[in-house]
């Protein structure tokens, strides 16, 4: 109930300060639902409340879109919001990710996880950045999920920033003999 309260009071703030007006407070369902399920039925009515509050006050809209927009603008503000997005986006670390962690304590391999959203260099998450003074970083993935340009993209993207990057997809990780591919390529890149 102290939620729902506050939401109310919210939006009427915050239609009162956006133009004088007054705005019905009931169309939105409350924040402070965090983690529960809902029921289609549910999000089908949240949606059409929101698309008819938009037709019915396009103003407020404009103003919330501007609003987001002059934020995406301010550096801090949207590495902060990267690095919430990605903490909620996936579960981390991943498999192959957390193989190349065991094996990185296994061999005292100098890289450090910061693919849960620790680091961001040019916007970009890496799975993993080198302890020491050179700027190397390895990136897992699996290809099906990934553009057939994503190892190009993200070598250039983390490139402009002086990183030299090496990949290791599902041929490297999926194999019996995954440990030694892996151990051969990552010490080849640090020579």
């Amino acid at each position: 109930m102290k939620n729902r309260l506050k939401g109310k009071v919210w939006r009427e703030n915050l239609s009162k300060s956006l133009t004088g007006k007054k705005y019905p407070t009931d169309l939105f369902p409350t924040r402070g639902m965090k983690n529960k399920k809902h029921s289609k039925k549910f999000k089908k009515k949240s949606s059409a409340s929101h698309i008819s509050f938009c037709k019915n006050h396009p103003e407020v809209c404009r103003a919330h879109a501007e609003t987001m927009k002059n934020l995406w603008k301010k550096e801090e503000w949207r590495e902060k919001q990267i690095k919430l997005i990605l903490k909620g986006l996936i579960k981390r670390p991943t498999s192959f990710e957390q193989k190349i962690i065991d094996l990185c304590k296994e061999y005292n391999l100098p890289f450090k996880y910061t693919g849960n959203g620790e680091i961001i260099i040019n916007y970009v998450n890496p799975d993993f950045v080198y302890t020491g003074e050179r700027k190397m970083i390895i990136e897992t993935y699996f290809s099906l999920w990934h553009p057939k340009n994503y190892r190009l993209v993200r070598r250039k993207r983390l490139g402009r920033c002086g990183y030299k990057t090496l990949f290791l997809d599902e041929d490297d990780l999926c194999c019996k003999n995954w440990k030694n591919i892996c151990l051969r390529k990552i010490n080849k890149f640090l020579v």
